[in-house]
């Protein structure tokens, strides 16, 4: 129940509570707060043991990063996780191992620091980090690239085999695709390069739903103006709960999705709203506005689903290609109507990730011949797990 709850152990050794346990079960001896937390340290221990075990038998491991910030900035911190496929189930895991507390400034050095610290104290060893997924934040990209290069500088301090005999041309030619293809991901690293980063695929859909925020600022704008003053009224709040029962959501712009739950929220309640609105003497959306916000629902609402999907655990690679295949049919009757000079287009977009992706190699499997060659492994998720 402690676990479960995150109740405080000293509800143990409340008068009141053990006395409910005991006039429930007198048999029953409730443990104490400390002994209750020995235990708990105990199995922590143990079962830490277990899955260091289990990740130590991985022949590949998956690494996944992200940092986040409490609100008024009191503290932040680095959580670390690890997907990999367990061969004695035949299924594949998803482990959290490590939140650690980072201190300002949250540079990459540090992030870098921290990642290394917890790859060895859970074991891992470089040729067995198959991928580290993150955001797409300068920091965490730099992170990474500094533990590719502490291995670089290691290696070239072993042996002399990095070198490479080219004329002047080749050279320039070689460094320039390396540069142009290393802005991208680092998949096209060579496999013996450990650490190779993958931008989340959540993380980077949701980058492209930001372009199409941009498109129909005015509108989203206006929403939030409108919904912010609903809010603000007492009187407004009020009637709408007596009409429908409901009230107005507000987004966030930290919050994926929140945009289109406060849009679809509104169509939900557009008669109710409308009322009040005139009763209340403020200006609502005309027919055309309306329209417009159905609209952008109906554009954003399978890549909500989508991203929802790719926030799931133990979900492969080549299911993840598959959402992105989704999203990039139904962007087809929006295309025309997002395009903008500023930014690429929706379809634009996913054709560009499938195109670049079906030419990575990762240990010698194609991600092509993972999403569209390998049904059975597909159906079961015994793809390339990098969620």
């Amino acid at each position: 129940m402690i676990v479960n709850t995150s109740y405080p152990m000293v509800l143990l050794d409340q008068p009141s509570f053990r006395k409910m346990i005991k006039t429930l079960d007198p048999k029953f001896k409730l443990p104490g707060s400390a002994t209750l937390n020995k235990r708990i340290n105990e199995r922590f221990l143990r079962q830490s043991a277990q899955l260091k075990d289990l990740i130590n038998h991985a022949r590949k491991v998956t690494i996944c990063l992200d940092g986040w910030t409490k609100k008024g900035l009191t503290a932040s911190f680095l959580g670390v996780s690890a997907c990999f496929y367990d061969t004695t189930i035949d299924k594949t895991r998803h482990a959290f191992l490590n939140l650690m507390e980072l201190q300002h400034p949250h540079t990459g050095e540090m992030l870098a620091e921290c990642l290394k610290k917890c790859l060895d104290q859970w074991g891992i060893r470089e040729n067995q980090v198959m991928l580290i997924v993150s955001d797409n934040g300068s920091n965490m990209v730099k992170a990474i690239r500094l533990l590719q290069e502490v291995h670089a500088a290691k290696k070239s301090d072993e042996s002399e085999s990095y070198e490479f005999e080219s004329d002047e041309s080749e050279h320039e030619t070689d460094e320039e695709e390396i540069q142009s293809q290393s802005e991208q991901t680092d998949l096209f690293l060579p496999d013996h390069i450990p650490y190779r980063r993958m931008p989340c695929m959540a993380h980077t859909l949701q980058l492209l739903i930001k372009q199409v925020y941009e498109h129909y600022s005015a509108t989203i704008l206006e929403t939030r103006q409108v919904v912010s003053r609903i809010r603000k009224s007492s009187v407004a709040v009020e009637k709408l709960i007596d009409k429908c029962g409901k009230s107005v959501i507000t987004d966030c712009t930290s919050r994926w999705n929140s945009t289109y739950q406060m849009i679809d929220w509104l169509l939900k309640i557009k008669t109710s709203v409308n009322e009040v609105l005139t009763e209340i003497g403020i200006d609502t959306f005309k027919a055309s506005e309306w329209v417009r916000l159905q609209n952008i629902s109906s554009l954003l609402e399978p890549f909500a689903v989508q991203t929802d999907i790719l926030q799931t655990d133990a979900q492969s690679l080549s299911q993840n290609l598959k959402r992105f295949m989704a999203a990039n049919s139904h962007s087809d009757p929006f295309d025309s109507a997002t395009a903008c000079n500023s930014c690429s287009t929706p379809q634009t977009f996913i054709i560009y990730i499938f195109a670049a992706w079906s030419k990575v190699s990762i240990s010698g499997v194609s991600i092509k011949t993972a999403m569209v060659g390998s049904n059975k492994h597909a159906a079961d998720g015994r793809g390339l797990n990098v969620s």
